[in-house]
Order: C-alpha cells, then sequence, then structure tokens
C-alpha cells in the first residue's frame, strides 16, 4: 500500500514538471482514488467470506489473493500514468487530455464510492 502512495507523492511532486498544472492535479487525483480503491479491494481479498469482486473478477477472479490485487491495482497506476504521459508527451489537445482524465476519474471515484456503500472501508477489519 506504501509502494502505491508513493506514485500519488511523486506525481503531485511535480515528477511530471513539463506537464500542465492541471495535467499533475488530475494525475493525483486519478491515483490517489486507484490506492483507495485498492484498500477496499485488499479487504475484498482478506474477507472472502463477506465479500467477492465483481467488476475486475474476470481478471483476478470473485475472491482475488492480496498478491493479485496489488498486481492489478499497481498495473492500472502505471498503465494511467503512462497513458497520460503519452498525450501530453505528444501534444494531444487539452480537451483529449481532459477528457481522458474526466473520465477515468469518474470511473475510479465511483468504484470508490460503491464500495463505501457496501461496506468497504480503508484497512477496516469490522463486519459489513
Amino acid at each position: 500500500m506504501k509502494r502505491m502512495g508513493l506514485a500519488v507523492l511523486v506525481t503531485a511532486l511535480g515528477g511530471c514538471a513539463s506537464w500542465s498544472p492541471e495535467t499533475r492535479i488530475e494525475e493525483a487525483a486519478y491515483q490517489a482514488l486507484n490506492v483507495a480503491d485498492y484498500a477496499q479491494t485488499r479487504e475484498v481479498a482478506r474477507r472472502a467470506d463477506c465479500y467477492h469482486e465483481v467488476d475486475s473478477a474476470w481478471i483476478v477472479g470473485a475472491h482475488p489473493s492480496e498478491r493479485s490485487t496489488t498486481a492489478l491495482f499497481a498495473a492500472q497506476a502505471a498503465l494511467h500514468l503512462g497513458v497520460t504521459a503519452i498525450l501530453e508527451d505528444r501534444g494531444a489537445p487539452p480537451w483529449a487530455v481532459r477528457l481522458w482524465q474526466a473520465a477515468t476519474i469518474g470511473l475510479e471515484g465511483r468504484e470508490v464510492y460503491r464500495n463505501w456503500q457496501i461496506g468497504l472501508r480503508f484497512g477496516s477489519t469490522a463486519a459489513p
């Protein structure tokens, strides 16, 4: 989890200095939501008796291991950062970068909210 948080920190502190300020903020927001979703999904792995994975079950299974969960979310973080870098570094129109960020932040935010609605908290071991 600390490694995932490091991606947010590096992005937020300007590891991508050539990017626009908006893109740096948006990328940090996406990465923060990805870490939150990761923390919630780790609870699915830890509490197979109470929860099952739905959205990424086709990749990690209904009852994912913590290892597969970590691998999935690390890959998502790297992929998102990579696509953003390609868009920014190759001079994509600002509207395209904003659209990419808005769509992915919205989708990830929805996942975090839906997980929270069913009782998944960050690091919680309380029964639902």
